[in-house]
């Protein structure tokens, strides 16, 4: 996720989300589950059938993300990625950071599990083989 060009688009789109869950299915798995409720978004990584060289070096991503969760936080709303169930990283109005600050230099992005990141982080990449 590269956030550098315009995160307005992203974070317009996460904010017009209503409620509901929709779910990403591969081979009879559920590989991605996204629900949405009152101005909070939830997006599950359950199992992703192959692997996403995008996504790797999360925690720079992390940094990269600072526009997309600064506009979240201005619109109210709250992304929240999980691994497995897990929350691992929260962005926007409910991003409660600690150490993460020093990594993004934002108050709207939170690690709220950095072994479980790292964990994701290795599955993204590695794709089905790990999970």
């Amino acid at each position: 996720m590269s956030c550098g060009l315009d995160a307005r688009l992203p974070a317009g789109i996460i904010g017009l989300m209503g409620s509901g869950t929709v779910t990403v299915s591969e081979g009879g798995a559920p590989a991605v589950r996204v629900s949405a409720a009152q101005g909070e978004v939830t997006v599950d990584i359950v199992g992703l059938p192959v692997p996403v060289p995008a996504a790797s070096r999360v925690l720079a991503t992390l940094s990269e993300a600072r526009g997309l969760a600064r506009e979240l936080g201005e619109r109210g709303v709250t992304l929240t990625v999980c691994s497995s169930g897990r929350p691992v990283i929260r962005l926007g109005r409910l991003a409660r950071p600690r150490l993460s600050r020093l990594v993004t230099r934002s108050g709207d992005v939170e690690v709220t599990d950095l072994r479980e990141l790292r964990r994701l982080d290795r599955r993204l990449r590695a794709g089905p083989a790990q999970h």
